[in-house]
């Protein structure tokens, strides 16, 4: 944060010294071709300031991209393995729950089968002692 006041700061300054520059040129009581020459001169000045300028600024910003990028690797490297392992804890709880669901079902079956019989031999009974 204090790293773009500062930016904003030196382009203000920047931006300042064209202005005043300009207009130190064009209220100066110099011929035409003087002045054109004097105003052709501060332009090559401030582009090169310009160039200067950008120069580091394009550095931040490329330095600034490039740790987001990383930063932004490193986020989906970690989501990616953090969503390997969810997958991975829910395949085995899966598993987990289909053989409780599975022996469940056999135990059901083995005593409704049970019952049946049992009804069944009661059923036998009655109808012999009728």
């Amino acid at each position: 944060m204090a790293e773009e006041a500062g930016t904003g700061y030196l382009l203000g300054i920047a931006t300042g010294a064209l202005l005043g520059a300009a207009a130190a040129l064009l209220l100066a009581p110099k011929p035409g071709g003087e002045l054109r020459q004097d105003f052709a001169a501060g332009a090559t000045r401030l582009k090169d300031q310009a160039h200067d300028l950008g120069g580091s600024l394009g550095e931040t910003v490329v330095d600034k991209a490039r740790a987001v990028k990383e930063r932004g690797g490193d986020l989906l490297a970690g989501a990616r393995s953090q969503g390997k392992d969810v997958l991975h804890e829910s395949a085995l709880y899966a598993q987990d729950v289909s053989e409780t669901v599975q022996d469940k079902a056999a135990d059901f079956a083995a005593s409704a089968h049970g019952t049946a019989h049992h009804i069944a031999a009661k059923a036998h009974d009655v109808v012999e002692s009728v």
